[in-house]
């Protein structure tokens, strides 16, 4: 069974503004059998290498402030959310199989616990129905629910705390960057690396 192992920058404990970013995208996607464990990890060497250049990357990288991807994604853990590809291009958009999310919601909670990222940042479809079919915040668990993220409650962004292994991380569930209003989204990411971590 394939699990994409996540990339960890080489500067990751030193992070950004002295905090452990976690950014989680959805899916990859493969075009055919090509699906393995070292996905992740391959395609972003190559991003830091500047041997690819993919608008998902280089939209990301700039909401954090950073021109460099080398400075940057050399200090954050970058993972997707499903453990495996979700299929092929036309399956680009797709949520995962229900075994695929079941599967994701579990290494989630394990890359958390492992990796003590302090926040953690959700970059997913633009409906934000990438960000319900994550596991179940601290606040969900509680019996409440997550809460919309202070001066963007009309872009729908989200955020709780994700508690694994003792280790508390903050979560933040916002969009994809296709078609997503630039400065709104740099804006959102300023906003939440300002706030204290747990």
């Amino acid at each position: 069974m394939i699990e994409h192992k996540p990339w960890k920058g080489t500067l990751y404990d030193e992070g950004l503004s002295g905090q452990r970013i976690a950014i989680v995208g959805n899916s990859h996607y493969t075009t055919d059998e090509s699906d393995h464990d070292q996905l992740t990890r391959e395609i972003l060497h190559r991003v830091v290498n500047g041997d690819t250049a993919s608008p998902f990357f280089t939209q990301i990288m700039e909401y954090f402030g950073y021109d460099s991807p080398q400075l940057f994604w050399n200090r954050v853990l970058f993972f997707n959310y499903l453990p495996e590809s979700v299929g092929s291009p036309s399956d680009r958009y797709a949520l995962g199989s229900k075994d695929q999310v079941k599967r994701a919601k579990a290494r989630l909670l394990q890359i958390v616990a492992e990796c003590k990222p302090q926040k953690l940042f959700a970059f997913t479809n633009s409906s934000g129905k990438g960000w319900q079919t994550f596991p179940n915040t601290d606040e969900e668990n509680a019996g409440g629910d997550t809460q919309p993220l202070p001066g963007f409650e009309k872009h729908g962004f989200r955020f709780g705390t994700y508690s694994a292994n003792g280790h508390h991380a903050m979560a933040f569930g916002l969009r994809h960057p296709q078609g997503a209003p630039g400065e709104v989204m740099r804006n959102a990411v300023q906003y939440c690396l300002a706030l204290p971590p747990k």
